[in-house]
This record gives structure tokens, C-alpha cells and sequence, in this order.
């Protein structure tokens, strides 16, 4: 029983023998402080550039591609 006991707190005890400190993850700031400012947060577009577009007539796909194509420098 007190071997089962040693084994268990063996990671414990070696532990405690690390070179450096953990790394500081927390804020320096303190949440409850009245002097820290409140962050400006602005709402984001979600749907970006968004165009619509109506339904129409069927046309030639080449040429409904080559309209809605990125317009480049040069034909490759």
C-alpha cells in the first residue's frame, strides 16, 4: 500500500524540481480595475461583398463566364 502511495506522488515530488518557472498566460491588467479602458469592438460584415443577383433567361455559359470572370492584364 505505501509503495502504491509513493508511486503516486512521485510525479509530484520530481515535480517541484523544474529549472524555470511556468510561462506568465494571464493579463497583466486586472479585469476589476476602473482605470482599464473599455476595448472598442465594432461589428463585423458577415456577408462581406456581397452582390445580389435576379434569375434570368438562359444564355451561353462561355459568355456568362467570360462577364463574371476577374478581368487580368493579359490573355495567358
Amino acid at each position: 500500500m505505501q509503495r502504491r502511495a509513493l508511486l503516486a506522488l512521485a510525479p509530484l515530488l520530481t515535480g517541484g524540481c523544474v529549472a524555470a518557472p511556468p510561462p506568465n498566460v494571464l493579463s497583466s491588467a486586472d479585469p476589476v480595475s476602473a482605470t482599464v479602458g473599455i476595448r472598442n469592438v465594432r461589428p463585423a460584415n458577415v456577408i462581406g461583398e456581397y452582390h445580389p443577383r435576379q434569375a434570368v433567361g438562359p444564355k451561353p455559359w462561355r459568355q456568362r463566364n467570360d462577364e463574371q470572370a476577374p478581368k487580368s492584364g493579359g490573355d495567358s
